[in-house]
């Protein structure tokens, strides 16, 4: 049985607002079938390597990134349109990428995610990301 959730941007604020590690870090907007979000990290909660060497302890990690999902994507095939990282344009298959000092992608995390929450697939249409479960 196939059971979905339906999330707006609110939601997904309120959620991200409730969680203390997240709390201040993140946001989303939703205008029709797009997701924008924004991100906003100390780089001292991050393990950067070097940042105190290099005087970056106390800076942050500013992202920003659109997604697009049509019906039927996976965490497979989830793809970002655009990604800006502290103001500069990253190529958009940064889900694929290694992260340095840990070999994994992102997307592993995002495909373990969706797994761990029996996330089989989703869309965002008409300002809300839809989530659709296995139904547990």
């Amino acid at each position: 049985m196939q059971t979905g959730v339906e999330l707006s941007a609110a939601d997904i604020n309120a959620l991200i607002a409730a969680n203390r590690k997240s709390r201040g870090t993140a946001s989303v907007g939703i205008d029709g079938n797009v997701l924008q979000a924004q991100f906003s990290i100390p780089l001292e909660r991050l393990d950067v390597p070097f940042r105190n060497a290099f005087g970056l302890g106390d800076r942050y990690f500013n992202a920003t990134l659109t997604i697009t999902a049509p019906p039927g994507t996976n965490a497979s095939s989830v793809q970002l349109s655009e990604v800006t990282l502290n103001g500069h344009t990253i190529p958009a298959g940064l889900l694929d990428w290694g992260l340095p000092g840990v070999g994994k992608s992102l997307r592993t995390y995002v495909i373990k995610y969706a797994n761990q929450y029996g996330v089989t697939d989703g869309e965002i249409r008409d300002g809300k990301v839809i989530l659709h479960t296995s139904g547990y």
